[in-house]
C-alpha cells in the first residue's frame, strides 16, 4: 500500500497545503496529510475497507489515518473522463492553525467525525468549488491558489458543520418528542403528511420543537424529513418501474416539475435520468 508523504505531495508544501485534480487515484493509499475533497461526478470510494457510491456535488473528508482509493464511475455527463473531483491536501499542524481561529475544539471534533461524506444541494456552494476546480486546473497564480485551497477548507468545513458538531452531543440522547419525531419522518406512515401535523400533540410550540430538534440532530426539521423523502424516492426508482409522479405523491409533492427540481439539486439529475442511468450500468 503507498504511504504518501506532504513533503512529496504538497505543490505548496512550506504554506502546508496542496491540490490534486484528478479523474481517480485507484490505488489504495494513506497519507500523513489530511484530504478535503470536492466530488462533481459519480465516484467510487473504497475507504477503510468499504466501498461506497459518491454521487455528484459531495463532499469527502479524509484523515491522515484513513485507508482509501477513488475510482471514478461512467457517467454520460463526463464523457471525456474529465476530472471528477478536487482534492485539497492540508497538513495536520497547517489545519490546526486555520480551525483554531474559528473554535480551539474543532479539530478534535473533525478528528472523532472522520472519514465524512455529505452530498450538497446548495447551488452557491457548488459554484464557487466547481470554480475553483476549473481554476486550479488551467491558471498558474501561486497567490490565487493558495486563497482557493484555504477558501475550499473552509467552506467544506462548513458545509459539513453538522456531522462535526455532532459528536459534541453523541452521549446525550435526544429528548422523547425529538425521538419521536424522528421515527414519525422515518415511517412511511407520515411520508406525504406536512410537518405541522407530524410535530402536532406535544407539550411544546412548533417553534420550541424545532429548536429542540436542531440542537439534538444538527438539522432542522424540514431538511431532515426532505432527505428522508428523497432517499425513499431515490429507493423507489432503484428498485421499481413505479411512474415518477406517483413516487413524488408517495412523498407529499403533487407538483412532479417541483419534484424534479429538488431531486436534481439532491442527486444532480432529474429522476428520469437518474432511473436511466442506473438501467444502464446493469
Amino acid at each position: 500500500m503507498l504511504k504518501l508523504k506532504a513533503k512529496d505531495q504538497l505543490e505548496y508544501y512550506p504554506q502546508g497545503l496542496g491540490y490534486n485534480c484528478d479523474y481517480e487515484f485507484p490505488f489504495l493509499h494513506t497519507h500523513d496529510y489530511w484530504e478535503f475533497d470536492y466530488v462533481q461526478y459519480d465516484m467510487e470510494h473504497v475507504i477503510n475497507g468499504k466501498t461506497v457510491h459518491v454521487y455528484p456535488n459531495s463532499l469527502l473528508i479524509i484523515k491522515p489515518t484513513d485507508e482509501h482509493l477513488t475510482r471514478a464511475l461512467p457517467s454520460k455527463y463526463n464523457p471525456n473522463n474529465a476530472p471528477t473531483y478536487l482534492n485539497v491536501k492540508v497538513t495536520q499542524e497547517k489545519l490546526h492553525s486555520l480551525l483554531d481561529a474559528i473554535d480551539p475544539a474543532l479539530y478534535g471534533l473533525l478528528e472523532k467525525a472522520a472519514p465524512v461524506t455529505k452530498q450538497i444541494n446548495d447551488d452557491s456552494s457548488v459554484q464557487i468549488l466547481s470554480g475553483f476546480l476549473a481554476s486550479l486546473l488551467w491558471k498558474s497564480d501561486a497567490e490565487a491558489h493558495y486563497a482557493m485551497l484555504k477558501t475550499a477548507v473552509f467552506l467544506i468545513v462548513g458545509l459539513c458543520y453538522s456531522e462535526i458538531y455532532h459528536q459534541r452531543e453523541m452521549g446525550t440522547p435526544p429528548p422523547d418528542e425529538v425521538a419521536d419525531i424522528i421515527w414519525k419522518i422515518n415511517s412511511k406512515k407520515y411520508l406525504n403528511c406536512p410537518i405541522s401535523e407530524i410535530t402536532s400533540g406535544y407539550n411544546y410550540s412548533y417553534m420550541q420543537l424545532t429548536r429542540m430538534f436542531r440542537k439534538a440532530t444538527g438539522m432542522t426539521m424540514q431538511d431532515y424529513f426532505l432527505h428522508v423523502k428523497l432517499k425513499y424516492a431515490a429507493e423507489q426508482l432503484r428498485l421499481t418501474n413505479r411512474l415518477t409522479l406517483d413516487i413524488s405523491n408517495d412523498i407529499g409533492i403533487s407538483s412532479l416539475s417541483h419534484f424534479n427540481h429538488i431531486f436534481k439539486q439532491r442527486y444532480g439529475v432529474t429522476p428520469g435520468k437518474y432511473r436511466k442511468e442506473l438501467n444502464r450500468r446493469d
